[in-house]
């Protein structure tokens, strides 16, 4: 509920929507518009919004509280104040009211105001560590009666709710030694220990803390732990634990009207558009496999995303295709140039070094491979100085696994899944010993998705036997196994929002190749629906008639088709056409810059052909690419792989997570977004 805004870009003017028939619609639209002012800086142009949405939805609390946010973000306590009576008065002990309360009373130096304001919000909400933190911090500032029994308490408290923040640990490991309990500060000092390791912890200061431990000495290992932390305080780890239970700015927004608002309301269903696909020249290459891979991204920087094309097998390849935007002389077939070609295996466009250049990584039959984009769009192998070359995988899944801001491997081993953080240099450190992760053999797939929507990105896995196993990630390298209630055995497994109530669903093959759902309720996977009884050998989540709802393309051996999202939970077939051979893989990208997504087919023989979109560009779209800043001596996710990325117009909502550079969002009839939030990875 509270929780930082990491990016926000405005799309759209001031204007709402005059038109609208309902005075729910302007007020939803002025509360995107005044959450995007806020997040830009622009607290006054802000309050004229949120003021806006007071006169028009006069019995919500939203609009007074987020005129008070804004308030407090121009220093205007006073002004802050009055208007969070103005909500205190509509919806007594609301959390976030009494929480922006705090924070006013924080602002004017009233700690007693500022903790008894979040004890009330803390007896709404007893296990919201951002609130426990905030009173921590307002009785040691307060000199509040009995201050250090409550602290305890609340550092205990969120010791339970956050287990694997360092900030909160390093906290009880000071507080357990100064009281005696060296067990528990041991207990504590190790949960760290991986972050200390990475942050090249001066060892003086590890020494002060182990020399403590073993002397039990407090004050010794209160020391050495106030060391620690201070070398600490500025690594990226850190500062995203810090942000975890403290929000780095004052007067967060409340983001959501009350469910009675959106119960008034009825979603838009999305009319039907008529699309034609029409069949165009792709590639061929020598290879035959029994699976295969497509990725895309613009690695010439043409604007047009080119093809990796990766086929396993005994007669299998890895190939690159860089597009030509103009095509062919009268522009109406996509042209491509070979460019790279490697062994059979599983390969993927990644960004590893972070330079802002496309660098390969792939599997093969000697092993796991790397090969070093150049501006120029050229390669140059780099496995001599990788300690990946040569490992044996077949599967490998890329991400932040550590949320240092650069990206890690996961690799499927035939013993075990083997996790290797980025050194930024082109080299690799196995930190299995960290991660312990055991039992996951031979695993079919990897699929990284923020599962929980906690800001760090946790797996997905498909085990050697074909069951979903789900592994939670806790932070500093460490991951927990939490249940999947489901017992079919799949094939293959892909995610999407289908139904767009924010969180991500999954969307997987079984082992009979039926195609089912299973939607996600904040983090909780529900039963699988089956959507198409097939058998159907390959999915692909795209939008192709551009109208805000995940479609799905799909293979059914050589013939491919759609099923079109129509909003209801219902799903339409619609006939693609047919190719030669079994297909492996299907991708969406617009081949022809005409702002709908193309449909590429990758089959068995090594023939890569596009269908052509005609007609989704009937609808509006909006393309995101995400393009991170690089800063000498800092770390950055450039391509903000893993991020996650919201469009609002309207009450329409959309989210994906960025698995590639370039996102797509269908807009439907709607000519504009009011507001893009990104939150990076």
């Amino acid at each position: 509920m509270f929780r930082s805004l990491n990016t926000i870009a405005l799309v759209v003017g001031l204007a709402v929507n005059a038109n609208a028939q309902l005075p729910s619609l302007d007020a939803e639209r002025s509360k995107n518009l005044g959450i995007a002012y806020l997040e830009q800086e622009q607290p006054r142009t802000a309050a004229e919004q949120f003021r806006r949405v007071s006169e028009l939805m006069p019995q919500e609390v939203l609009g007074y509280a987020n005129l008070a946010a804004a308030y407090l973000r121009m220093t205007k306590i006073e002004a802050a104040l009055m208007w969070l009576d103005e909500a205190e008065s509509l919806s007594p002990g609301h959390t976030h009211v009494l929480a922006l309360r705090a924070e006013a009373m924080i602002s004017s130096g009233n700690w007693s105001a500022a903790t008894e304001a979040l004890s009330w919000a803390i007896e709404a909400s007893p296990d919201n560590p951002t609130l426990r933190y905030a009173r921590l911090l307002a009785i040691e500032s307060g000199g509040v009666d009995d201050a250090a029994e409550r602290i305890a308490q609340d550092v205990a408290t969120l010791v339970r709710l956050v287990p694997e923040n360092p900030v909160v640990r390093l906290r009880a490991a000071k507080l357990s030694a100064e009281d005696g309990d060296f067990t528990a500060a041991r207990d504590h000092y190790g949960t760290v220990s991986g972050l200390v390791e990475d942050a090249d912890v001066p060892p003086r200061a590890t020494t002060i803390v182990d020399r403590g431990l073993q002397a039990e000495n407090g004050p010794l290992v209160v020391r050495g732990l106030t060391v620690i932390e201070n070398v600490l305080r500025p690594t990226e780890p850190y500062k995203q634990a810090l942000r975890a239970i403290k929000s780095p700015v004052v007067g967060l927004p409340m983001l959501k009207f009350s469910d009675a608002f959106y119960d008034r309301l009825k979603q838009e269903r999305p009319g039907s558009i008529p699309v034609i696909w029409e069949v165009r020249s792709g590639v061929e290459t020598d290879a035959k496999g029994t699976s295969g891979r497509l990725d895309f991204a613009d690695v010439n920087g043409d604007g047009i995303e080119d093809w990796l094309v990766s086929i396993d097998g005994e007669g299998g390849s890895t190939e690159l295709f860089l597009s030509d935007r103009l095509g062919d002389e009268n522009g109406t077939e996509p042209a491509f140039r070979h460019s790279l070609m490697r062994p059979p295996g599983q390969a993927h466009f990644v960004d590893y070094d972070n330079d802002g250049s496309f660098d390969l990584i792939g599997t093969g039959p000697d092993g796991v491979w790397l090969q070093k984009g150049m501006p120029d769009g050229s390669f140059i192998g780099v496995n001599d100085t990788s300690e990946l070359a040569g490992i044996n995988t077949s599967r490998l899944a890329v991400l932040d696994l550590d949320n240092e801001g650069d990206l890690d491997i996961v690799l499927a081993g035939d013993d075990d899944l083997h996790f290797w953080q980025n050194r930024l240099d082109g080299r690799f450190r196995l930190i299995d010993d960290r991660v312990d992760v055991s039992g996951l053999p031979n695993t079919e797939s990897i699929l990284p998705l923020d599962v929980d929507d906690d800001e760090d990105t946790d797996l997905i896995v498909l085990d050697a036997n074909g069951r979903l196993r789900l592994l939670d990630n806790r932070r500093l390298s460490r991951f927990v196994e939490m249940p999947i209630d489901d017992d079919r055995i799949y094939g293959s497994v892909t995610a999407a929002d289908v139904d767009n109530d924010g969180w991500v669903d999954l969307v997987a093959i079984d082992a009979d190749g039926a195609l089912v759902v299973k939607r996600s309720n904040r983090g909780t996977f529900g039963p699988a629906v089956t959507i198409d009884s097939g058998p159907v050998s390959v999915v692909e989540p795209l939008d192709f008639d551009n109208d805000g709802w995940t479609d799905l393309a799909v293979a059914y051996g050589e013939a491919v088709s759609l099923l079109r999202n129509d909003s209801t939970g219902e799903w339409s077939p619609l006939s693609v056409g047919n190719t030669t051979a079994a297909n492996l893989d299907l991708g969406g990208t617009d081949v022809d810059d005409d702002g709908d997504l193309d449909l590429v087919v990758l089959d068995e023989l090594g023939v890569v052909i596009v269908y052509e979109n005609d007609g989704g560009n009937a609808n509006n779209w909006l393309r995101v690419s995400l393009v991170g800043l690089q800063s000498r001596g800092t770390k950055n996710n450039l391509h903000g792989v893993g991020s996650r990325v919201e469009v609002k117009a309207g009450l329409h909502y959309q989210v994906q997570y960025a698995s590639r550079p370039v996102m797509h969002f269908g807009l439907g009839k709607r000519d504009r977004a009011d507001l893009v939030r990104v939150t990076w990875s």
